[in-house]
């Protein structure tokens, strides 16, 4: 009798199993094929000339020859971005073409910084291109040949509007980059509102994957003799607390969007920020530590060297006090644009080379620090002070 019912058990959980197996497969296919139906809609309605008000064009054809897939990492946003939000719409457009073996371009043309020369491709100008194919895994298009690059259709992407339809295109364009789900769609180009939820997770550094991607970014020539410089002369052989602050230099005056970057209670913070940097430097370095500053504000600075005398100033140009933020002005600087993109890729890196970097407020800035922190020990935090 016992052996009955162990035996009526075991085929009473095999009908279980085999049931929840074969209603799964159904609700599966259900799901795939409302998902490839959503897929088809929001392709049809993409837009194939104007990405966005940006304006960046793109040629695209049926008769391609070509059984390469696609995922594009541009500038497409309706807000300007800098370098760092640039660099974290580039984390998840890797990770994904890694997933799902496609081909990524890394096209920064029409980024704010070289506005002036639509078909230059900012990305080249900054790092070095020749084996980003093998350091990444994947095959990769990312110098200026971008400008000539003909796409193979379908094409997808979401046209930065509150329409219901993009919304709802926005929420699958996200599952499809998080879940890394390949899709038929041939060419993909994710903007900054699709990868907004993904970076989260590249600024809380909770995708060690990304260690690769950014840790083959390697800067030109130029801008790596500059970090280097810096470097030894002022921090080898120091404990330092790397301190970023966002304030603005006021853009807000001129753009809505960068209200938020403007410090409200302005000495508060500050005795927030001056409180958070002492207590890390005595609970990490027993008190004998140099602070290094990186920040878009000389109100910042001055308030921090009359607490920190030796305040290590980034070495970044600025434009004057009031003007607007560094890419409104980059083509004020001496040596023209590029200098000014590369002069914030210094600071980064500059970070990297920090024990500790303490970040006072929320800013894309430093998506990639995180992942190339060079000390063993290094901490990265977010203060988040408001």
């Amino acid at each position: 009798m016992r052996k009955i019912k162990i035996l009526l058990h075991h085929y009473k959980s095999i009908f279980l199993i085999k049931t929840y197996s074969f209603l799964f497969n159904i609700y599966s296919i259900l799901f795939h094929k409302k998902f490839l139906s959503m897929i088809r809609i929001f392709e049809e309605n993409s837009d194939f000339v104007e990405v966005s008000k940006m304006k960046m064009n793109y040629k695209f054809s049926d008769e391609i020859l070509t059984k390469d897939r696609f995922i594009v990492s541009a500038n497409i946003n309706n807000i300007y971005s800098g370098l760092g939000c640039l660099l974290s719409i580039l984390a998840p457009a890797w990770s994904y073409a890694l997933a799902t073996k496609r081909t990524l371009v890394i096209d920064w043309r029409k980024n704010p910084y070289t506005s002036r020369d639509p078909d230059n491709n900012l990305f080249s100008n900054l790092f070095e291109t020749g084996n980003l194919s093998k350091d990444l895994g994947i095959s990769v298009i990312a110098d200026q040949s971008v400008s000539e690059l003909i796409l193979p259709k379908s094409f997808l992407r979401d046209k930065n509007n509150n329409s219901p339809v993009e919304r709802l295109c926005s929420r699958y364009y996200r599952s499809i980059l998080h879940r890394e789900i390949d899709v038929p769609t041939e060419t993909l180009l994710p903007s900054l509102r699709v990868t907004f939820p993904i970076r989260r997770l590249i600024k809380n550094n909770q995708n060690v994957n990304l260690r690769k991607l950014f840790q083959a970014l390697h800067p030109r020539a130029f801008i790596q003799k500059d970090i280097d410089y810096y470097y030894k002369k002022y921090m080898l052989g120091k404990k330092v607390i790397g301190v970023h602050v966002r304030h603005g230099n006021g853009e807000e005056k001129k753009t809505e969007h960068f209200k938020s970057r403007v410090i409200k209670e302005f000495k508060t913070f500050i005795a927030k920020l001056i409180e958070s940097i002492e207590n890390q430097g005595i609970s990490k370095f027993n008190g004998s530590y140099s602070v290094f500053l990186c920040t878009d504000s000389d109100l910042v600075s001055k308030a921090l060297i009359e607490k920190f005398p030796e305040l290590l100033l980034s070495p970044s140009w600025k434009p004057p006090i009031d003007a607007g933020i560094d890419f409104d002005n980059s083509y004020s600087h001496p040596d023209g644009p590029v200098a000014v993109a590369a002069s914030a890729l210094v600071d980064m890196y500059l970070l990297a080379k920090c024990n500790s970097v303490l970040v006072a407020r929320k800013t894309e800035f430093v998506s990639m620090v995180p992942y190339i922190m060079e000390s063993s020990d290094s901490e990265f935090i977010n203060l988040n002070i408001e």
